[in-house]
Order: C-alpha cells, then structure tokens, then sequence
C-alpha cells in the first residue's frame, strides 16, 4: 500500500511540465534517486509513514529548484529568500538522517537534553520577569512568548519524569509569567497526557489546579483570546492557493517565506511564516502532505501511547503546531522529529527507565 501511494505521488510530480523539464538533468535524477533510497530507509528505521513523509517533502524541495514559475531560483531579486529554502531542504535532510542514525540510547541522551532545555528556557523567562521586561519581550531566545512557553510544555514531560521532576514548579511559574493563552494550555495537556495510565501522577494534581487558577485569571483580558491576526492571515493564505496554485500538490517545499509575505501584502506588520504548520504544509505541500504528515502523527502517538513523556510532548507539540511555526525554528523542529523517532523506536533490550513513569 506505501508503495502503490509513492507511486501514485510520483506519478503526480512528473505530470507537472516544469518538473519534467527539470528532470531531464541527470543530476536530479540522481539526487532524486538518493532521497527515494533514504526514504525507503526511513520506513525501515521508523514507520511506512515517515518514510512517505520524507520522500514527499524532498521529491517537492526538488521541485521548487526546477525551472517554474514558482520556482526560488526564478525571484532573482530576493537573493536572501533562495539561500532560505536552500537551508530549510539541507537542514530538513541534515536533522532526518540524524535521526534515522540514532539509536535508543541516543535518544534517551535528547530526553536528558530536552529536560534541560525546560529548566534553563524557564529560568530564562523568570529572570526577564523579574528584571522587568514586558510580556511581549519575554523568552525571546526560542522565539516569542509562545514559542518559548510552548516549548516549555513540550519539553516538561521529560523534566517530570527524569529524576529532577522536583523543579516542575520553575517552568510552571515561567508559563504563567508569559501571559500568553497557548503555552498555559498546552501546559495543561501536558499535565492531563502525563497522567493517562499514570499511577504516579496524582502528584501533579496540585499543578493542574494552579494552572486552572491562572487560566481562570487570565481570561479577564480579552487579548488574551486575540488570534494575533492567525485566523485572517490563514485565510488570505488558503484563499490565495485555491485561485493560484495547486491545492492538492502545493506550491513546493520551502517556499512560505517566499509567498506567506506576498500574499499577505502588509504595510505594517508582515507574516513571514503562516503561524500554523497545517497551512503551511497545506500551501508547501498540498492536500497530499497534509494527509501524509496527518498519518505520521496519529500513528507516532497511537505507537507512544503506553510511554507517558513521550505521548505528551507529542501531544503538544501537535497542539503547538496548529497555531505557531515550530518547524521554522531550529530546536522546535528538532524536538519534533526526535518525539517521532522516539515514538517508533523500542526500548533496547534489558534498558530501565529511572523514574519508571514511562
């Protein structure tokens, strides 16, 4: 079935006259071959539908650099957008390979990793709190307010569950600092995924009840409801595709920061990212990459359902990427492809979890 789908997704790259055209390179057809290879490893490693997912994405990184109109090459004014979608698709395969490498251990070693970055991305925004900085300024270095709380919320379930689960409260606090609705939710998710077949997370109920109290204050502020300008930029976006570009294909991997800005057309503030990964894999990738990577996620948390850290980073990394840009940042999209290949990747034979939460 995997393969009938490839075929059926190649079949539909091909059709397109540009992409024949810049098929007939030999060096394409190489490259294209390389990536087929790493795909078809890639659902050997992990799942059919990370395999699906990665041959797809490529296939139409290689697309945007034929000669067509949508093609980054082409907007020879916008030098800085082609080194762009040059770094996304080398970063993209960099960041796979590494995982489809990885072992176990190597895993459980980014487990460690992501507890850390949850302390130290919580201090952070405690320290700028307290020096006085505005909401809107705070936890800037992994992006603004709600990406950083949102990777408090993905990265919290390995500080739970590591044998340093007694400095939950710092993030906790930190989240409440940010004053921003999307991290306390997902930090509350957090909490309730964690506790599904959880025998030992009764102590976090006390957690979920501060939560509910900061959430109950926040909704004073009606601000704290504003789509941002989400919801009409989404809107712009979609409408523009479905009258100039290809719903079901998209326009190509890599190129958001290319059309996001020109659609949108702002004098003011400008969008360089559609702040939803479903519309961008919905304008990059089509309807097609939208169904692929839809499967990729219900099967990698259907596969960490009975490991507690794992389901609920997933689960809010999910959450998070409905509405904010995780996979245009460097640490948030790293975190995203190791939640995956943890999910489909067994414990080591005669390996024991500390905490025994997961």
């Amino acid at each position: 079935m995997p393969a009938v789908i490839l075929l059926a997704a190649a079949l539909i790259q091909w059709s397109d006259n540009y992409w024949i055209q810049h098929w007939s390179s030999k060096w394409a057809i190489l490259l294209a071959g390389i990536l087929l290879w790493l795909s078809h490893q890639m659902g050997r490693r992990f799942h059919w539908s990370v395999g699906l997912a990665f041959a797809w994405t490529t296939l139409r990184a290689l697309w945007v650099f034929g000669f067509n109109e949508y093609s980054a090459w082409s907007l020879t004014d916008v030098l800085a957008l082609k080194s762009s979608a040059t770094y996304g698709a080398i970063s993209f395969v960099l960041m796979a390979v590494f995982f489809l490498l990885s072992k176990s251990r190597d895993l459980q070693s980014v487990k460690l990793g992501a507890a850390i970055i949850c302390v130290l991305n919580s201090v952070l925004i405690i320290y700028q709190t307290g020096m006085g900085a505005d909401p809107m300024h705070r936890g800037g270095f992994f992006g603004n307010p709600s990406m950083s709380g949102s990777l408090i919320a993905v990265t919290l379930p390995f500080l739970v569950t590591s044998p340093f689960w007694g400095l939950t409260p710092t993030p906790l606090f930190a989240v409440l600092c940010l004053h921003a609705s999307q991290p306390l939710a997902l930090t509350a998710v957090c909490f309730l995924a964690l506790a599904i077949r959880d025998k030992r997370s009764w102590f976090l109920a006390g957690y979920a009840a501060v939560l509910l109290a900061g959430f109950a204050l926040m909704t004073q502020g009606a601000e704290v409801f504003s789509s941002s300008g989400r919801t009409d930029t989404w809107r712009q976006i979609l409408t523009w595709q479905r009258v100039n570009a290809s719903l079901l294909v998209g326009v190509g991997s890599g190129l958001q920061e290319v059309f996001v800005p020109m659609i949108l057309n702002r004098t003011t503030t400008v969008f360089l990212w559609a702040h939803s990964e479903v519309v961008r894999v919905m304008l990059e990738l089509g309807v097609i990459g939208v169904a692929v990577y839809a499967t990729v996620a219900a099967y990698a948390v259907r596969a960490a359902w009975n490991r507690s850290d794992i389901r609920a980073a997933l689960v809010c990394w999910i959450g998070m990427s409905l509405a904010n840009y995780p996979s245009s940042m460097a640490v948030h999209a790293f975190m995203g492809m190791a939640l995956v290949a943890m999910a489909f990747t067994p414990r080591e034979s005669g390996y024991r979890d500390e905490t025994g939460l997961s």
